[in-house]
């Protein structure tokens, strides 16, 4: 059921190049990747620590558990979001992706994978 969760993200997405799920320890649990112009395992490790330390910045400075993080470059935009407290998901869009619509459905997927985690 993760993996069908996985392949919808990405072939619903306008835009987007894979999703990942990944372990607290950066490590991809499962992904699917449609394009492979960025380092998935790379990004995915980075995105983990920033993970990590953005949630505790978020509790430490009141701002409550951290829902998301969002990066953009003017080659790539990473959405990341914690699920539960062992794992995280990833989306990676290009510039031109629907950054309104990926963070909706990122967070929906997320939802959904706790569940069956």
């Amino acid at each position: 059921m993760i993996r069908d969760t996985l392949q919808k993200l990405v072939f619903d997405l306008e835009g987007c190049r894979g999703v990942v799920l990944l372990g607290a320890d950066g490590m991809p649990v499962d992904g699917v990747v449609v394009d492979q112009a960025a380092d998935t395992e790379l990004v995915a490790a980075g995105v983990a620590d920033l993970l990590r330390r953005s949630g505790r910045f978020s509790t430490e400075s009141g701002g409550g558990d951290l829902l998301e993080v969002t990066l953009q470059g003017d080659r790539l935009t990473v959405v990341a979001r914690p699920v539960g407290r062992d794992f995280g998901l990833l989306a990676l869009l290009d510039p031109e992706g629907n950054l309104g619509r990926a963070r909706l459905e990122l967070r929906r997927a997320a939802a959904s994978i706790a569940l069956e985690l």
